[in-house]
C-alpha cells in the first residue's frame, strides 16, 4: 500500500489482490474513491482503462458511481499477453488515478523475505542499519541461504505538504537511475543477517530520490525468490524552495519595468522550516539555439541547445525558514528567464522558469527573437472550465 496527494478534494486508491500476475491470469483490481464534498454527482460515469506494456489500450470500461465508494474491477488477460509494466487508469470527474501493474512469467516464491531498514527514510553520508530475515513459506528458517540485495536510485518529485505551492526541484538537473549492490552474503542458521550500507549517488540530484531494493534469496537447487521494497532517499539534509509571484490572469506572465518578489523557504527532510540558512539567488536570461544537421546524406534533423546568461546574484539568509529576493527586467529586454536558489551549505538547488514581457505585448508573437524559439499565443473563450 502507499499514499498519494489529494486532487480536487478527491482521494482515490487502486490496488490488486497480489503484486504480480502471469499472462492469462485474471486481475482482481479494486478502487476506493473518497468524495466527501460530493464533487462527482450520482450515476456519474468513471472511466477505467488498462494499458499494456507496449502502450496499447487492452480494455476500457465505464463504471457507475458507487454509494460505498468501492469498486471491484475483474480483468482477464490472454495467454499471450505481453509481459512488463501495465498501467491501470481510472478517471473520476476529470481527475486521473493510476497504478502500475506487473505482468511477468515468474515462478512463485518459496522463500519469505523480510528486509527492514531501521528508519522511515535514508540520508546521505549516513550508515543505514537494516535487518534481513529469510524463511521458507512453511515456516522453517532459511538456514544459511545466500542472498543478494541490489539498490536502484531514481528521481521522484520533491514535495512537502506544508509548502505545496513552492518548487523544490532543480529544473536544470536530470538524474538517471544508478544501481549498486548493498549486500551479497549468506544469512545465519536462523535466517537472519545484519545489513549495513551507505548510499553513494554519483550524479547530482535535482531533489529527493527513491531507493528501490530488490532482494534475491537463492535456494540450494538454484532457483531464487524475489522481494522488492522502496523507501525515500534524501541526498540533501536541507532543501531550498522557491515561489514566484503570479503573472497576468490570462497567461501567467510577468511584466518588465517593475520589481517582482521571489519567495524562498528552507526546510529539513521532515519539511520543517530552518532558520539562518544562507542562500544565493541567481537570475538568468535563457535563450535557445537551433540548427539543421544532416549526417551521411540521409539522417536529417533539427538539433537544439540552450544557454543562460547570469543577470544578477543575491545572497539572503532565512528568518524562521523564510526569505525573499527581488528580480527585475527593464525594457527593451524580454523573454524567458530562470530564477535559481541554492542552499550554500547543503548544496541543494531549486529553480523556476518564468516568461517576462513588455506591458501590452505579453503573449504576442515575436519575430525579433534572434533565433529564439517562438512562443505561440493561445487564447480561450472562458477564464475557467469544469
Amino acid at each position: 500500500v502507499g499514499g498519494t496527494g489529494v486532487k480536487k478534494d478527491l482521494k482515490g486508491f487502486i490496488y490488486g489482490e497480489r503484486g504480480v500476475w502471469r499472462p492469462g491470469d485474471s486481475l482482481f483490481l479494486s478502487f476506493i474513491l473518497q468524495d466527501p464534498k460530493n464533487n462527482i454527482p450520482e450515476n456519474h460515469p468513471l472511466i477505467f482503462k488498462l494499458v499494456d506494456s507496449r502502450g496499447r489500450q487492452a480494455e476500457r470500461r465505464v463504471l457507475r458511481k458507487s454509494e460505498s465508494g468501492l469498486y471491484v474491477i475483474p480483468v482477464e488477460t490472454s495467454q499471450d499477453a505481453p509481459t512488463g509494466n501495465w498501467l491501470a487508469q481510472i478517471e473520476a470527474g476529470g481527475t486521473v488515478f493510476e497504478k502500475s501493474l506487473k505482468i511477468e512469467t515468474v515462478k512463485p516464491n518459496r522463500l519469505k523475505i523480510k528486509f527492514d531498514p531501521a528508519s522511515e527514510y535514508l540520508l546521505k553520508d549516513e550508515t543505514t542499519n537494516a535487518k534481513l530475515n529469510i524463511s521458507w513459506l512453511h515456516g522453517a528458517p532459511g538456514k544459511n541461504i545466500k542472498a543478494k540485495i541490489d539498490l536502484s536510485l531514481s528521481q521522484i518529485p520533491t514535495n512537502f505538504n506544508k509548502f505545496s505551492d513552492y518548487a523544490f526541484d532543480d529544473p536544470t538537473r536530470k538524474f538517471y537511475a544508478e544501481q549498486q549492490t548493498v549486500f551479497e552474503s549468506s544469512v545465519d542458521e536462523n535466517g537472519d543477517a545484519d545489513v549495513k550500507f551507505n548510499i553513494n549517488a554519483e550524479s547530482a540530484a535535482p531533489g529527493m530520490l527513491k531507493a528501490d531494493f530488490t532482494t534475491k534469496a537463492f535456494e540450494p537447487g538454484g532457483d531464487f525468490s524475489t522481494d522488492r521494497f522502496s523507501i525515500t532517499y534524501h541526498p540533501f539534509r536541507r532543501y531550498a524552495g522557491i515561489k514566484l509571484p503570479s503573472g497576468d490572469k490570462a497567461r501567467n506572465m510577468l511584466l518588465t519595468d517593475k520589481d517582482h518578489t521571489v519567495s524562498l523557504v528552507s526546510v529539513n527532510v521532515n519539511g520543517n522550516p530552518v532558520s539562518d540558512t544562507k542562500m544565493i539567488v541567481r537570475f538568468y536570461k535563457i535563450d535557445w539555439q537551433w540548427w539543421y544537421d544532416q549526417s551521411n546524406g540521409s539522417n536529417s534533423n533539427y538539433l537544439y541547445d540552450s544557454y543562460k546568461e547570469e543577470l544578477s546574484s543575491t545572497e539572503v539568509t532565512t528568518v524562521n525558514g523564510f526569505a525573499s529576493a527581488k528580480i527585475r527586467v527593464d525594457y527593451p529586454d524580454w523573454g524567458r528567464y530562470l530564477v535559481e536558489a541554492e542552499d550554500l551549505e547543503s548544496g541543494h538547488k531549486t529553480g523556476k522558469i518564468v516568461y517576462i514581457d513588455w506591458p501590452g505585448y505579453a503573449g504576442r508573437e515575436r519575430s525579433d527573437g534572434g533565433g529564439a524559439a517562438a512562443r505561440l499565443a493561445l487564447s480561450t473563450d472562458k477564464d475557467k472550465y469544469k
